[in-house]
């Protein structure tokens, strides 16, 4: 997609295509000895699914400098069948191999190593950047059609996902509603519209 080509500008990019060629063994093997040959430094997996990928390629190429990161809690409700038993082979292979794991918040570092994840290698980097500038916002530049003055502006970015728990954020409004306080909510994120049920 967009992020693929925008990574080959300045880097190499490799595309495995799993949904087509994971059991294409032939494929896979020749993508696998091209990332051998390319004498990679560290690896690094991104949330459950890449974490055990990453693992798997690290150990093919016998590279031991393995990073994991997860990104928010482990909530069972929300979480599909297959990625669960996924999600515990990960844990019993990060104390197992020592991996390191990188979490963005303590809760979500407690709520992983409650179920099994190395404890020993955990590493914390939280969300959010620093802004040397001071951002303005003008709102009756931006929003015209929308009347701001004299009340609160609520924002929220994030795709429509039981993850992202809109349930929670409306509930909460509803009790600001309910005692009289002005207030305009925006919402950002793929898939937001008003056929929505939260």
């Amino acid at each position: 997609g967009k992020i693929e080509e925008l990574l080959k500008r300045i880097t190499t990019v490799i595309n495995f295509n799993l949904k087509e060629n994971f059991f294409k063994i032939r494929i896979f093997y020749k993508l696998l000895v091209n990332i051998k040959n390319m004498k990679i430094d560290a690896i690094q997996g991104w949330m459950y699914h890449g974490n055990f990928f990453s693992f798997f390629i690290g150990f093919f190429i016998n590279n031991k400098n393995i990073n994991w990161n997860i990104r928010g809690p482990y909530d069972t409700k929300l979480t599909k069948f297959s990625t669960k038993i996924i999600l515990y082979i990960c844990s019993f292979f990060s104390k197992l191999f020592k991996i390191k794991v990188i979490y963005n918040s303590n809760y979500a570092l407690s709520n992983h190593t409650k179920i099994g994840y190395n404890l020993k290698n955990t590493f914390m980097i939280h969300n959010g950047y620093q802004i040397k500038k001071k951002l303005t916002f003008n709102r009756q530049k931006k929003f015209k059609k929308i009347n701001f003055n004299k009340c609160l502006v609520i924002g929220n970015v994030a795709r429509y996902d039981s993850h992202k728990d809109h349930l929670n954020l409306f509930s909460s409004l509803y009790l600001l509603k309910k005692k009289n306080y002005k207030f305009k909510l925006l919402i950002v994120g793929e898939n937001i519209n008003f056929r929505n049920k939260s």
